[in-house]
């Protein structure tokens, strides 16, 4: 049994398994209600590999069919990619089974792809935003070169919102894509500070959390958009005066205070979100740009 090209309507080349039929979940409870919203699911919003095969097989069609293993960003653990593997073969006249693995994993997810590619899967599903990781990022140059050496389609997520920073109104704005209409629609707006007459320099996105430079206050503020909206979660002293830019770097984030000459680190919380000072400070003259500089 296999796919029959001359008797399929269309492919879906975009297709979450959501549940594993164990009471398991690929997402948390939040995160899934907040993407149920965003998406407006009405129906059945955890399908299985089996309730997806028979949807597709009802409609002549055939589906590209992955889950997405965030587990380092999130804590969740995620649904065994093997596991969706195996059960497509059941449907290999419907279901083309991707693999997900985990970026920030290094070594362990380039392994780990090699398995599922030996058990059947036939591309890679990567999710910058939930997964956390900067796809330019030359320590996930070993994934990509593999995925390439064993001639696999990688389906990558981009998203269609758009976050701009307004400098001399301290305001934060959300745009979203009108796909039929092929432009942006401003959907929100929101003040980047508590403090007024903030200027805002640098804005920042790391899976569901966004953060914002403000001179003036000289705080770093944190906002959730799990929701597709900026919601404020609170704002931090950058440790210093006149913030000009700052870099995250895995689970850290470092400030150029420019007029106090000072980087100031931060560890970030996974769970809030929340930027908490080390204690460590690099004094440099009038700092105005931090760049990451590979290991």
């Amino acid at each position: 049994m296999a796919l029959r090209l001359d008797t399929l309507v269309a492919i879906d080349a975009h297709v979450h398994v959501e549940a594993d039929g164990h009471g398991h979940f690929s997402l948390d409870d939040e995160l899934l209600a907040a993407s149920a919203k965003y998406f407006k699911a009405e129906h059945n919003r955890t399908p299985t590999v089996e309730e997806i095969a028979g949807y597709y097989r009802e409609r002549a069609m055939a589906a590209v069919v992955f889950t997405v293993d965030a587990h380092v960003a999130t804590g969740h653990p995620a649904l065994s990619s093997l596991a969706i593997v195996e059960a497509s073969k059941a449907f290999a006249d419907t279901l083309i089974p991707f693999a997900s693995v985990d970026p920030n994993d290094g070594a362990s997810a380039v392994a780990l792809l090699n398995d599922l590619v030996d058990a059947g899967a036939r591309g890679l599903k990567l999710h910058p935003s939930v997964q956390r990781f900067l796809p330019n990022d030359p320590a996930h140059y070993p994934l990509y070169e593999t995925a390439a050496a064993r001639r696999l389609p990688i389906i990558v997520h981009t998203g269609q919102t758009l976050y701009v920073v307004g400098e001399l109104t301290a305001t934060l704005h959300t745009f979203t894509l009108a796909e039929s209409e092929g432009h942006w629609h401003e959907a929100g707006t929101v003040s980047t500070s508590v403090v007024e007459d903030a200027l805002p320099s640098e804005v920042d996105l790391r899976g569901r959390w966004l953060y914002v430079a403000n001179r003036g206050p000289d705080t770093i503020a944190v906002f959730d958009i799990a929701g597709g909206r900026p919601v404020r979660v609170g704002e931090v002293s950058t440790g210093g005066a006149w913030p000009r830019h700052f870099a995250i770097v895995d689970r850290f984030l470092y400030v150029a205070n420019e007029r106090s000459h000072t980087v100031f680190a931060f560890a970030l919380d996974p769970a809030t979100g929340m930027p908490v000072p080390t204690g460590d400070v690099l004094p440099t003259p009038s700092p105005t740009c931090v760049l990451p500089w590979p290991a």
